[in-house]
Formats: structure tokens, C-alpha cells, sequence
């Protein structure tokens, strides 16, 4: 049985997205179908509307089940936004602090409903979370999504981590 994968995405408030969502009136989970659905602006930059169709569309293929959650600025305050890794998280706006963690429940619950597993073999915490910092990486610049890639530069970062660890715990009990 082939299993589900699903992927919920966090959207930053901004006028457009309130417009879109006053005058449309339409749903995160909606609006999320139809970006990732559209075709890039006449005029576009061909090379990154390439690059871009190209990332929608590995997002369609790979993430059968798709969520999207708006949020709202973490500070109102301008030089507190410049400098969010600083902030704790206690001192960001309750609104946000709540689709947060509304959006943590979501997945912690669809993670625990369906473990993820590859090649047939559950994966850890840890592991999860460096898969998914692969494929956000990948988002990011622009590049096509590898599972398979990222995978695999998880696997051998965890393989050269516990090289070191294992030389270090030898070279400590070594007399030589």
C-alpha cells in the first residue's frame, strides 16, 4: 500500500494575501491549491518561471496531501522582526504563537496517525527532521525535489557523525 504523504505550508501574512482572501474569500488549503496550480505571469522571467513550475510541481507529485495555515507577523514591532532568531518565544503575538501551535498539533497528530518510513523502514525524530531541512534546502534555491537525493545526504551526514564519535570514543580508551 502505498503510503500517504502529506505536507501542511505556513504562509506569511501580507496585503496581497489579506486581499486575496477579503475580496475572494477563499481558504488557506484553496489558496495553496491554486498557487501551486498557476502559470507564471506573461513577461516572467523564463528561466526562473522554469525553475519555479518545476518546484510546484514536484510539491504536487511528492505531497499527495496538502495543508496551508496563514500567519500573522510574529512582532508588530519593525526592529523586532529584523531580529526574530533573538526574540523568545513567549515575547511573539499570542495570534501567531496559536497558528503555531495549532499547526504543530497537525503534524505531531498526522506523524503519530502515520509513521514515515523509507524504503519500508520506519524513520527516527531526527532523521525526519533532517530529510525535511533537505527538501525545504532544495525549496529554497529553487531546485527540483530529490527524496531520494536528500535522503541520501541524510544518510551519509549521519554516517560521518558517528565515524567521528566512534574515533573519538577510541582514540580516548586507545593506550597506545
Amino acid at each position: 500500500m502505498k503510503q500517504a504523504v502529506q505536507c501542511y505550508f505556513g504562509f506569511r501574512g501580507t496585503s496581497c494575501w489579506t486581499c486575496v482572501m477579503k475580496v475572494n474569500r477563499i481558504a488557506p488549503d484553496d489558496y495553496l491549491e491554486q498557487a501551486l496550480h498557476a502559470a507564471p505571469s506573461a513577461g516572467f522571467d523564463q528561466e526562473r518561471g522554469r525553475a519555479a513550475r518545476e518546484v510546484r510541481q514536484g510539491l504536487l507529485k511528492f505531497f499527495s496531501h496538502r495543508g496551508c495555515a496563514t500567519l500573522v507577523r510574529p512582532a508588530d514591532d519593525e526592529s523586532q522582526l529584523q531580529n526574530l532568531e533573538q526574540l523568545s518565544y513567549t515575547t511573539l503575538r499570542r495570534e501567531f504563537r496559536d497558528i503555531v501551535e495549532t499547526l504543530r498539533a497537525q503534524v505531531v497528530s498526522t506523524c503519530r496517525m502515520n509513521p514515515k518510513t523509507i524504503g519500508g523502514q520506519p524513520i527516527g525524530c531526527f532523521a525526519f527532521i533532517a530529510l525535511l531541512r533537505q527538501l525545504v534546502g532544495a525549496m529554497n534555491d529553487s531546485k527540483m525535489l530529490s527524496v531520494k537525493g536528500a535522503w541520501e545526504t541524510v544518510q551519509h551526514t549521519a554516517c560521518g557523525s558517528l565515524r567521528m564519535i566512534f574515533a573519538a570514543r577510541y582514540l580516548r580508551r586507545c593506550t597506545c
